[in-house]
């Protein structure tokens, strides 16, 4: 329902003239919702109240069935921001220029005080479709920034439909894409042309994805990306003085540059992965010490290593670093990173890989669409978002006919653990979530996993068991697992021996042979027929353990 709101309200504001909840300011238990509240304050928020005004958006943010969270710059932030604008009031932008700040400032969903201290930072989709991230410096709660830009002057006041964070400086919309910012950065100007040459500088440009549903209608999906761009110094330092330097370099055979065997396509295409990753979601580690990312050059893999609290790209190769204070820029479209060497194509050795089956950027971005507060978190309650197909293409999938549970589980889905005393998780999974799966009997899904180094392996499956699934226990359900069509059986729930809630495993094989570095095609039949005529059926599964033999 958020998502529907969400999507109404943002194309409402695009063509209204008039404030569509005009007359429906709302007032419960002799307290405020968040406009009013802000109007009733003029000494700091008169300004931000004009724009809200001016933007016909005033009474929008009063509606108390729903809930926001506000990031509002007070009075003195919003005339500091007319200066830098060289403007004297919010008229000389525009009304849609307007609409969008207020967009852009405003998150649909409650964030409170405790959710947003925790942890090193929170990401919030605002209604604007972009990502805020809270950034979090020495000196504690007197420290905390908004897009390391504006410092968090008061901490969730709340009112009756939501919460409102103080600020003491206005965020400017994201108007650049990651193209934009390459284009007008000299001293990246090698990489640029890289970008160019392999066709990557355009489709860094376009910050949507557009598609067409069943019904005629245009689907526009958000296209983030991280970008790991290398500064024209470090060129220069390895002798490379422009881009026919680069190309010797790399050995670059053929001219046809965007060919994914083309040695400077593979090069660049070694720099993006999909997704917004901050340095927040790089160096988070759940257990191990190194961690493999895939990126948009499919036969190899980065490696990420944290040694004490320093972190390291491919740390046996060049052994590199992101430059601090050149990384988490926020763009339209995704993140940009510095980093302080080539960052040539490298693979390491096998190494342990565990596959958090959730861990696709069209998953988060979904998820936190939904509520920011529920991907890679665990919540007091359990959660769950179905998959749809215009949202979600990391995954296909078939469901068959179920039958219907008190509790509604997705055909495919996420599904958030609740708060417990294991990992601080009812079930102790990786990040807090699992895939829920509900296709029934001879239902399926597929994906592909991410870059695995070539090598032989032992796979098991790791997954969530709750209590109602105990008459599994005994039998096992019998589900089919393919790696580029090479099939195993395996029997869910019969590894659980006894009755208490937790993550499990099951062996898939003892061992399997990557001939080279890639993703596989990964599928998985469900063949119980009780998963059609048991209503507590489901499949809950958290991640996927690769290990190296020898």
């Amino acid at each position: 329902m958020k998502k529907c709101w969400l999507i109404s309200w943002v194309c409402l504001l695009a063509v209204a003239c008039n404030d569509p909840y005009e007359g429906t300011t709302y007032l419960v238990n002799d307290s405020a919702p968040t406009a009013t509240y802000l109007e009733a304050h003029p000494e700091s928020f008169s300004e931000w109240v004009s724009i809200l005004h001016y933007a016909n958006m005033f009474n929008a943010l009063n509606q108390s069935d729903l809930v926001f969270t506000s990031f509002v710059p007070d009075n003195d932030a919003v005339k500091t921001f007319y200066t830098q604008k060289g403007v004297e009031k919010i008229e000389e932008l525009g009304e849609a220029y307007a609409q969008e700040l207020v967009r852009y400032h405003v998150v649909a969903t409650g964030i409170p005080a405790d959710r947003f201290t925790e942890g090193y930072a929170v990401y919030a989709t605002t209604y604007s479709g972009d990502r805020l991230v809270i950034n979090f410096r020495e000196g504690g709660a007197s420290a905390i920034y908004v897009n390391d830009l504006a410092r968090v002057t008061q901490i969730a006041d709340t009112v009756v439909n939501g919460y409102i964070y103080r600020l003491d400086a206005v965020l400017p919309p994201l108007v650049e894409t990651i193209t934009d910012r390459m284009e007008g950065e000299e001293r990246y100007s090698i990489f640029q042309e890289a970008l160019r040459e392999t066709g990557w500088l355009e489709r860094l440009s376009i910050p949507y994805d557009t598609t067409r549903n069943n019904f005629g209608g245009i689907i526009l999906t958000k296209k983030n990306f991280t970008l790991l761009v290398v500064p024209d110094e470090v060129f220069h330092a390895n002798g490379i003085s422009n881009l026919a330097a680069l190309k010797s370099h790399l050995a670059v055979g053929g001219t046809d540059y965007t060919a994914k065997s083309n040695a400077l396509w593979q090069y660049v295409s070694y720099h993006i992965i999909n997704g917004a990753q901050y340095t927040a979601d790089l160096y988070r580690f759940e257990r191990d010490t190194m961690k493999l990312i895939t990126t948009n050059e499919e036969s190899s893999v980065l490696a990420l290593t944290r040694t004490g609290e320093s972190y390291y790209l491919n740390y046996g190769g060049e052994r590199l670093q992101l430059v601090a204070e050149q990384s988490d820029r926020v763009m339209k479209n995704g993140i940009v990173h510095e980093v302080d060497g080539l960052l040539e194509v490298w693979s390491p050795d096998p190494i342990v890989v565990d596959w958090d089956l959730c861990d696709f950027s069209d998953i988060a971005e979904l998820v936190n669409e939904t509520d920011p507060t529920w991907y890679h978190q665990v919540n007091s309650t359990e959660n769950k978002v179905p998959f749809t197909t215009a949202a979600i293409t990391s995954y296909t999938w078939t469901g068959n006919t179920t039958k219907t549970s008190t509790v509604t589980w997705p055909v495919l889905g996420l599904a958030t653990e609740k708060s417990g005393s294991i990992n601080g998780g009812n079930y102790g999974a990786m990040y807090h979530d699992v895939l829920s799966v509900n296709v029934g009997y001879l239902g399926s899904f597929e994906t592909k996993t991410p870059v695995i180094i070539k090598g032989k392996y032992r796979v098991e499956l790791f997954f969530g068991y709750g209590t109602s699934l105990n008459s599994f226990r005994t039998n096992g359900s019998k589900c089919q697992l393919s790696f580029d069509g090479v099939s195993k059986e395996i029997l869910m729930y019969k590894t659980v021996t006894t009755n208490a809630v937790g993550l499990y495993s099951v062996v898939v094989t003892e061992m399997i042979d990557f001939s080279i570095t890639s993703a596989h095609a990964f599928k998985l039949v469900v063949m119980d027929p009780l998963a059609s005529t048991d209503s507590n059926y489901r499949l809950q599964l958290d991640y996927i353990k690769f290990t190296p033999i020898n």
